[in-house]
């Protein structure tokens, strides 16, 4: 793989990201042994991380799809890529976990396992899967509907905004009433809920229209700058207060770990995505290409890693086996993970063009876009 062809710093973006993931659930090989509460932050901020980037990554698309003319067809080709790109491999994972533990749930199946909490513990990741899925199917709706009205026709950037701030309000507004009201888990209750979550990826997608529209602002060197250190101290602020003020297995939300907390780590989860825009190219050599691959196989990374290391995690009984099973999780991992992307992942990929053989990439993130 070329790094050249691909946008190097988006691909970092996202290959920090699965990794810290990995290494945050990789955690459960040493619950026994270490006190891991400390480092738990990192891989929740992993996760916002990676619904930020596929707002970004969408937005120019979506645009895109305004400018040629909204419309049910135009939408229901938006679908049918987004779909070709992540339902493929998620519904592999589903069928082989069906396979191998003899558990059938129905939500799964059309993205409402959220709701039931119990159908997801044989895939528990896949929570952040209906998230998106339910934004890809709400997001191009709520733009076709706000097409029709007047002072919108014809403003396709309008309607990519007004949609995206429509799914900011919302989940805000929910947010504040189920913090302001009963008492509900600020995880499962909060983080997990799908109508609470939409607005974590439309902030992507505003930060996509701004850079597409002036794709200059955040190559200048002492904004990049600013957005370096806005990145590095909004994130150990936030790390600061996960620690100090939230258990992610108990604490109950309250107004301001949900209605304001969740806005203050997408607005750093931008910072890092906009500071990455600069970094368009790499001078080669094997670190931007083990970064290029573990970009290119994170998707089937996420889905498969958590059963992995669940799986393994029995077979430990000491802190020193703890750390051999979960290098032998890596390496099952690095070759199911691989597996998928070259089997399922890649050829459905392929497949997407037909669809839509307009389709161009932008100068500004080629390559990273093959990965929305």
């Amino acid at each position: 793989m070329l790094t050249s062809q691909r946008h190097y710093g988006m691909d970092l973006v996202r290959g920090l990201a699965i990794s810290t993931v990995l290494a945050g659930h990789g955690l459960v090989f040493f619950y026994a042994y270490i006190n891991v509460t400390p480092v738990i932050f990192p891989p929740v901020f992993a996760v916002e991380v990676f619904f930020q980037l596929s707002g970004f990554l969408i937005g120019r698309i979506l645009l895109e799809m305004g400018d040629r003319g909204l419309s049910l067809s135009s939408v229901r080709v938006f679908w049918l890529k987004r779909w070709f790109r992540t339902i493929p491999a998620y519904l592999f994972v589903v069928i082989a976990t069906i396979i191998l533990t003899g558990d059938f749930n129905w939500s799964q199946w059309v993205f409402l396992q959220n709701y039931f909490p119990e159908q997801m513990d044989n895939f528990p990741v896949s929570w952040s899967l209906t998230i998106e899925e339910w934004f890809y199917l709400l997001f191009p709706l709520t733009m076709l509907l706000l097409s029709q009205l007047s002072f919108l026709r014809k403003r396709p950037a309008q309607i990519v905004v007004w949609t995206a701030l429509i799914m900011i309000a919302l989940p805000w507004v929910g947010r504040y009433l189920a913090a302001s009201g009963e008492s509900v888990m600020w995880d499962l209750g909060i983080r997990k809920q799908i109508p609470l979550r939409l607005d974590a990826i439309a902030y992507g997608v505003l930060l996509s229209i701004w850079h597409y529209r002036r794709p200059g602002d955040l190559l200048k060197v002492h904004v990049n700058r600013i957005l370096g250190v806005l990145a590095l101290t909004g994130f150990l602020f936030c790390w600061w207060y996960f620690n100090t003020h939230i258990d992610i297995f108990s604490t109950r939300a309250d107004v301001a770990n949900s209605a304001f907390l969740y806005p203050l780590i997408s607005m750093v989860c931008l910072t890092v995505i906009a500071y990455s825009v600069r970094f368009s190219g790499s001078k080669g050599g094997w670190f931007p290409r083990f970064i290029t691959q573990v970009s290119l196989t994170s998707y089937s990374l996420y889905l498969v890693h958590l059963q992995i290391f669940s799986w393994l995690a029995k077979q430990v009984d000491s802190v020193l086996s703890a750390w051999l099973w979960f290098g032998v999780a890596l390496l099952v991992l690095a070759v199911a993970g691989g597996a998928l992307y070259r089997w399922v992942e890649k050829p459905f990929m392929r497949l997407r063009s037909r669809f839509d053989p307009k389709d161009s990439v932008s100068p500004h993130l080629r390559g990273a876009t093959t990965k929305t």
